[in-house]
């Protein structure tokens, strides 16, 4: 064994856990923003569908509050509940090494890869979620700006027929 080893693999153990908080942390607060988001989007699409009425285009705020709406759900959906590994396990996830006579190196060196997986896992989820945000977001803000172009375009050309 290397001098050095037993701290080493402690530091890289801890290092993994600390990862693995980080990355709820980080997790926590993607999904405060997705929620945020959908909850903002959900006041545009009722805007939309309430002032559509006083529009040129009437259909036009019904299909913008439509898409800015599902903009919202895409957005939101990055937010509902999904597998993601936490720090920390259960005695009997090492309870295993001591059965088998493992050294307390080797089974930290064993937590530690484990936890290289679900650190993997975890940012795989974040990828895919954050993915789904900015979907949500480009979708939502795309048919608002889109409605409300059309709209102003409607209403100057209007103006322009006005006596």
């Amino acid at each position: 064994m290397v001098s050095d080893e037993e701290p080493i693999v402690k530091e890289a153990f801890r290092q993994t856990e600390l990862k693995l908080v980080e990355l709820n942390r980080i997790a926590e607060a993607a999904d405060r923003r997705a929620m945020a988001f959908a909850g903002f989007a959900g006041v545009i699409a009722t805007l939309l569908f309430s002032s559509a009425n006083n529009m040129p285009l009437e259909w036009v705020n019904y299909v913008g509050g439509i898409v800015v709406f599902c903009g919202a759900y895409l957005a939101a959906t990055s937010a509902f509940p999904r597998g993601f590994y936490t720090p920390g396990q259960r005695f009997g996830h090492w309870e295993h090494h001591l059965v088998d006579g493992d050294s307390f190196i080797d089974a930290l060196k064993f937590r530690a890869a484990e936890n290289d997986e679900r650190i993997i896992k975890n940012e795989k989820s974040l990828d895919e979620n954050a993915d789904r945000l900015k979907s949500g977001v480009s979708v939502s803000m795309a048919a608002g700006v889109l409605t409300a172009t059309i709209q102003l375009f409607a209403l100057l050309l209007l103006a322009d027929h006005v006596p």
